[in-house]
């Protein structure tokens, strides 16, 4: 499981604390994260004309000038503190007025919004219902408003609810250049006021993978309702910092530490007669009282005491086969049970009790020593199995469904794997401190739906909540997000905001959050972008559509899928176009392109190429400077395959640019090749044979295509020789023409392949499309013992075939 929770170091938390202290919001360039803070007290915020003393003021600013100030406590939780700050700072981002904030109330007769818990000690029954919640509450009285939740990230919840439900903005990603999508206009009217809410789980985070510290993704997520952004913990934010990490019962470098001294600690691996550091043997007498004690020792010393304390498994399948381990297991009952065999993978059962059965002892030690901190272990690989034991009330178990389940289906769904179903039914009735740890990364992967459904079930079985593997959102350096780690994001912004509402709440209505978050995150293109999300779900959440997804499905795949093989390809492309085109708000826009430019990525990827259907190709097509060839789509990412680099050649660039534009009219194939060349007098090829069938030699081209089994050969060479085979025969005639000629920079050739040729047996037609598998090689010579091949996007001959979808 890449990316399950790494160790958290204490270097890590310090270094973690000391970029949010100096890289905080008010330090940014993103809106609402500017340098400086809000005013203290500017001049009067009453409205202009006096008011009566029983008049409720229905705008916290008015025709673009404040009718009101915010009123922080200066001592309180930093989570806090921000809260004030972000409310006056969004709201001048979206009125242009700069509303005060004030540390004590002002005299004026104004609208006041209180922040925080300090101010409401008014509304008890409000504090009891919230408290030890994450909730939040939103209470008036007169024209004094009150934001507060029991603990300081509840107040946060509770100003960016009010912001959303007295605004349009929307946090729609973690990009601080783009992410926040909002309106802009002269009044911040007051719609809806009166709010408590509490969250239905404990625990709601995501597991930011590939990198730690990513600042914009872990405010992201405390922004909409997540606790636990794990590796990327936002404590100024009052978010959960946990201790460890679920992939080992002590941190790596403790562990190296215990292997030199006591190597009978760690699993003993009787196929490769050795012992590593990669498992522990659990019944080592004393090791849960190390495992502990290495823990408080480490905790100690954290400039933050943690809330949770993740201990667990490595991600390995790999157990100990010592004796001891071995053994029968001796269950509540009396009975024995006995181990099928040596590996986890075959036996699962007894790898599991036993792996239980030892956190069992380390819950009970931990209750003694840490009670305040929650611990937590993982469920995962073979300890997905339930165990034939009792579980520890005080041990969180966080249950992986890794990767065989069919992630388009909820878990107890009749078509789902059986032994999913039954583990998490298992699952749900052993334990009430019961929580996922899921793989909802934002890809192509809509699973909102699927999620709601296992957590609605989880709520039932008194679960305590979830995280979530995920990537973070870093922008490349410069313009726009068109970076590898921030391409999940730029396909589908949508889902991991949806899922984290889901995670707040899961009872919500999957498509009512969607539309909200589109009418949103894309205002006037809003329609466009509805169309184009119904489609792509229409295909992805077909209930009749049986194909298995996990987490590893690649983007390729699942585009081909559920989107080309429905006949969704233009559709959705052309509903993304008019979104573009419709689209006003400068963010909308940009979250907008970033998803049409992973959109046409993906595309790409499945290495198809549209050939164009020009009626007057047949006249046109055979002349070089024929002015048809410059409406085609050039190809010319022409690359050394890597498996060609050779004779010392370290990049897979190629020495001279290629290029081919392609077209049919409906009976033949026109191909015009250019093989650009500093100096083509050079590029060398046998003289011309006009009745000769042999294999080019020197600089040549080769086009091959291929047809259910037949593969079909067209070679040339600068000077105009010629080669065509089927299935490797040469006395083979196509009937094809060829014509090249030499520039001063390149050398050209136009071949016109009869289609009837090449489209005989085995041929796809679908939907009035001829498909056809291609593959596009040059030859750099120049006379060299050692040519330089290079061929389209440097695939492999033979063995990476490109599709021709012949309009």
């Amino acid at each position: 499981m890449k990316g399950i929770f790494g160790t958290i170091t204490i270097l890590a938390i310090a270094a973690l604390i000391f970029v949010f202290f100096h890289l905080s919001p008010e330090n940014k360039g993103n809106p609402g994260e500017k340098k400086g803070s809000p005013s203290s007290g500017k001049g009067s915020t009453s409205p202009a004309t006096p008011l009566k003393a029983d008049t409720l003021l229905g705008y916290l600013v008015k025709d673009g000038k404040p009718w009101g100030e915010v009123v922080g406590n200066e001592d309180a939780h930093s989570a806090e503190i921000f809260a004030a700050k972000e409310l006056c700072i969004w709201v001048e981002e979206m009125t242009g007025a700069e509303t005060p904030l004030n540390y004590e109330p002002s005299t004026d007769k104004n609208l006041k919004i209180f922040v925080g818990k300090s101010f409401a000690s008014q509304w008890k029954s409000e504090l009891e219902t919230l408290s030890k919640t994450d909730g939040f509450a939103i209470r008036r009285k007169d024209n004094n408003i009150y934001i507060f939740g029991d603990r300081p990230r509840g107040t946060l919840y509770g100003v960016y609810a009010f912001l959303e439900n007295n605004s349009e903005i929307i946090w729609a990603r973690p990009n601080f250049s783009f992410g926040t999508v909002f309106g802009k206009g002269p009044d911040f009217k007051l719609e809806k006021v009166e709010v408590l809410e509490k969250p239905v789980f404990k625990l709601r985070g995501w597991n930011i993978c590939s990198l730690r510290g990513d600042k914009a993704t872990g405010v992201w997520e405390m922004r909409n309702r997540a606790n636990l952004p794990v590796q990327t913990p936002v404590q100024e934010l009052d978010s959960i910092i946990p201790y460890g990490g679920f992939e080992g019962l002590l941190p790596s470098q403790v562990a190296k530490e215990y292997f030199k001294s006591n190597p009978e600690y760690f699993a003993w691996d009787k196929f490769q007669k050795t012992r590593s550091t990669g498992a522990f043997c659990l019944n080592t007498p004393g090791l849960p009282d190390i495992v502990v004690k290495e823990a408080v020792t480490a905790i100690s010393k954290m400039p933050v005491r943690p809330e949770q304390a993740d201990i667990g498994m490595n991600d390995t399948w790999r157990v100990c086969h010592c004796e001891e381990c071995m053994k029968p297991i001796k269950l509540k009952d009396g009975s024995l049970l006995e181990p099928k065999d040596a590996t986890s993978e075959k036996d699962p059962v007894f790898r599991s009790t036993q792996y239980f059965m030892f956190m069992n002892k380390v819950a009970e030690r931990w209750q003694k020593t840490m009670p305040d901190i929650e611990l937590t272990t993982l469920s995962y690989i073979y300890a997905a199995e339930p165990p034939l034991c009792e579980l520890n009330p005080n041990l969180r178990i966080m249950f992986a469904p890794y990767p065989t389940n069919n992630e388009r289906l909820p878990l107890l769904h009749p078509d789902q794997d059986k032994v999913w179903r039954t583990r998490f039914e298992k699952w749900g009735e052993l334990t009430k401190n019961l929580a996922f740890y899921q793989y909802y990364s934002p890809n192509m992967r809509h699973l909102a739906k699927t999620a709601s459904i296992d957590l609605r079930q989880l709520q039932k079985f008194g679960g305590a909540g979830i995280v979530s593997e995920c990537g973070p959102d870093v922008p490349k350096l410069g313009e726009g997000s068109f970076h590898p780690l921030s391409y999940n994001w730029d396909i589908n912004p949508i889902e991991p905001w949806v899922l984290n509402r889901l995670f707040w709440d899961p009872n919500q209505d999957v498509d009512a959050l969607r539309k909200y978050y589109i009418k949103r995150a894309f205002r006037e293109a809003a329609p466009a972008m509805e169309k184009y999300y119904s489609l792509f779900l229409s295909g992805f959440e077909d209930p009749n559509d049986k194909t298995f997804t996990n987490c590893h499905a690649s983007d390729s795949n699942v585009f081909r899928i559920f989107i080309v093989d429905k006949n969704l390809e233009e559709p959705c492309r052309n509903a993304l176009i008019e979104a573009e085109q419709t689209a006003k708000n400068p963010n909308s826009l940009k979250l907008i392109q970033a998803i049409r430019r992973r959109f046409e990525m993906i595309s790409d990827s499945l290495g198809r190429i549209m050939v164009a259907n020009l009626p007057e190709a047949e006249k046109a097509g055979a002349a070089f400077d024929s002015p048809l060839w410059e409406k085609l789509r050039k190809l010319d990412e022409f690359k050394v395959p890597y498996s060609a680099a050779i004779y010392g050649k370290k990049s897979n660039e190629a020495t001279e640019e290629s290029e081919l534009r392609i077209m049919n009219d409906g009976k033949n194939l026109y191909i015009r090749f250019i093989a650009s060349d500093k100096d083509p007098a050079k590029a060398s090829a046998s003289a011309l044979h006009e009745n000769a069938e042999s294999w080019p030699k020197g600089d040549h081209a080769e086009i091959w295509f291929k047809s259910g089994n037949i593969l079909y050969t067209f070679a040339f060479d600068c000077n105009g020789n010629k080669y065509d085979a089927k299935n490797w025969d040469k006395t083979w005639d196509s009937g094809w023409r060829l014509k090249t000629r030499k520039t001063k920079d390149a050398w050209e050739a136009i071949a016109v392949i009869p289609l009837s040729d090449i489209t005989d047996i085995g041929f796809k037609k679908e939907d009035q499309k001829t498909r056809l598998k291609s593959f596009f090689l040059r030859e750099y010579a120049h006379g060299s013992k050692f040519p330089e091949e290079s061929s389209f996007k440097g695939g492999i001959i033979l063995k990476h075939y490109y599709e021709l979808i012949l309009e």
